[in-house]
């Protein structure tokens, strides 16, 4: 009731204070604005998150691990997927590892390989560390596709070729690359960031300006 009392007394100064105050009443009343999921995944269907670096771009293959277990463990406390249907990313990896370049396996083929009904594919499209001309500026471009391996098809997105976002990782000007120490730490934050961005394509989440969204 006191919730309610404090909304109306909030409206009824609208007119006195004029537009100003508009916007924080807004603020005060809905929250934060808020992104709304790209998709939505069953958190009843056996899912697995696939890295794949086919470009080779990531400077360690280890950071694919990194991603994808982020990804897992984001989406799975955020009860999208359930812990018991979230199958380990490392046996998807481990199962491409065993890939030849004369025989590779499609997406759902390696989903169906692990017992997975639903496979996350993301694909390292671009990785980078600082821009042209000196600076900082960690950020990478992913592909992101939804693939229904038990009626082999994709589910997410339905038009040609994968949904492209940009992650960016904020960096303050003291932070330094001059070793190979400060060098891995920074490509760990940034993946992990990845994994973390990839889970909250899949939940509403209030706007930050972690990353951006491209078709």
């Amino acid at each position: 009731m006191r919730s309610l009392l404090t909304l109306l007394l909030l409206l009824a100064l609208l007119p006195i204070a004029g537009c100003n105050i508009a916007a924080p009443v807004f603020f005060a009343v809905h929250g934060p604005p808020k992104t709304k999921a790209l998709t939505s995944l069953d958190s009843s269907r056996k899912t697995v998150v696939f890295i794949d670096d086919l470009r080779s771009n990531l400077p360690r293959r280890s950071l694919r691990h990194v991603i994808a277990e982020g990804a897992e463990q984001e989406l799975m406390q955020r009860g999208v997927v359930a812990e018991a249907n979230m199958i380990s990313s490392r046996s998807v990896i481990h199962e491409a590892g065993l890939e030849t370049y004369s025989e590779r396996l499609s997406i759902v083929e390696l989903g169906r390989r692990v017992q997975a009904e639903v496979v996350i594919y993301v694909e390292v499209l671009d990785w980078t560390l600082s821009r042209e001309g000196g600076g900082l500026a960690p950020q990478a471009r992913l592909g992101l596709k939804i693939i229904d391996t038990l009626a082999d098809e994709r589910v997410f997105p339905t038009t040609a070729g994968a949904f492209g976002f940009t992650v960016k990782m904020p960096v303050q000007s003291k932070i330094s690359i001059s070793t190979l120490s400060e060098k891995a730490a920074l490509e760990q934050g940034l993946a992990e960031l990845c994994g973390y961005q990839v889970a909250r394509l899949f939940y509403d989440h209030e706007k930050d300006p972690i990353s951006t969204r491209s078709r």
